[in-house]
């Protein structure tokens, strides 16, 4: 009688703390304000200045602080690390807080945002600053998908309302790394929808090749909290360290971190794939 007791207290506290872990899971959303999420002093700069990009010193041994900690964000910051077993030579983050129409808000819009996060062929044409030329430019000359990485015929920008393991190849001509394939892997929860792209071919500056295969990371996810969409940017890169090819890598990752989340925030103001 006392190990039966024993066994149905044990089960009413796991069933409790798995109540309680989903209730907290699922309020990381809409019904969450900014303040609750991110705190007030945090809150208070991405109100006032509409985002927040921090650059850790990973020689310091700095890390990353501004992502949210659900599991769907918490996939994507730890997979390098599943991935890899050392640190990337540098990685940037940013949070981003984009205004919702007026007519939108109050609602939560997932089908919007992953139109918008599947219309790759419409990162043709994004202007990034080039600190190379001290002008600002076209970030990616050509931009569309393909079928697969071995075939790599054009294909156009899916329509999905739900992207939960969507798997995707994009083919890029970037102004400043040549031409290469992004692997992209969608995940999607509730209100929260993100992608992981990773690149498949090296990336070259000049005549040289400044990044290897898989050694460009790009985590975004985004989450509707109804007034707001909240964009979180992460870049991670791994590549010889050297005076030509570190302080320009860096920059340019720094550059297009601003250019990717235009894209999206433009993209949401037009509407996206309806």
């Amino acid at each position: 009688m006392i190990n039966i007791k024993k066994g149905i207290s044990y089960f009413l506290y796991l069933f409790y703390t798995a109540v309680i872990i989903f209730s907290q899971t699922s309020n990381t959303g809409a019904k969450m304000s900014l303040e609750e999420l991110y705190g007030p002093q945090t809150a208070n700069i991405l109100r006032s200045e509409g985002k927040i990009m921090y650059v850790p010193d990973l020689k310091k041994g700095e890390d990353l602080k501004y992502f949210l900690k659900t599991p769907l964000v918490l996939e994507g910051v730890n997979r390098w690390y599943s991935m890899k077993q050392e640190k990337p030579v540098f990685e940037i983050e940013a949070v981003y807080l984009i205004d919702k129409p007026v007519n939108e808000r109050n609602t939560v819009n997932t089908k919007k945002t992953a139109g918008i996060m599947t219309s790759l062929s419409k990162m043709k044409g994004i202007m990034y600053y080039s600190n190379t030329w001290k002008k600002y430019e076209v970030l990616y000359e050509e931009s569309h998908l393909i079928d697969s990485y071995e075939a790599q015929n054009k294909i156009m920008d899916p329509v999905y309302s739900d992207v939960d393991g969507l798997n995707l190849f994009v083919k890029q001509k970037d102004n400043s790394y040549g031409e290469y394939v992004m692997e992209m892997d969608y995940s999607q929860s509730g209100n929260e929808i993100s992608f992981y792209m990773i690149n498949k071919d090296p990336l070259k500056f000049l005549f040289f090749k400044a990044l290897e295969k898989e050694n460009m990371h790009v985590f975004l996810h985004t989450l509707d909290i109804e007034t707001h969409i909240i964009a979180y940017l992460l870049i991670r890169a791994d590549y010889f360290e050297t005076a030509l090819f570190t302080g320009v890598v860096e920059k340019s990752l720094t550059a297009r971190i601003d250019a990717i989340c235009k894209w999206f925030i433009d993209s949401y103001n037009e509407g996206g794939q309806q």
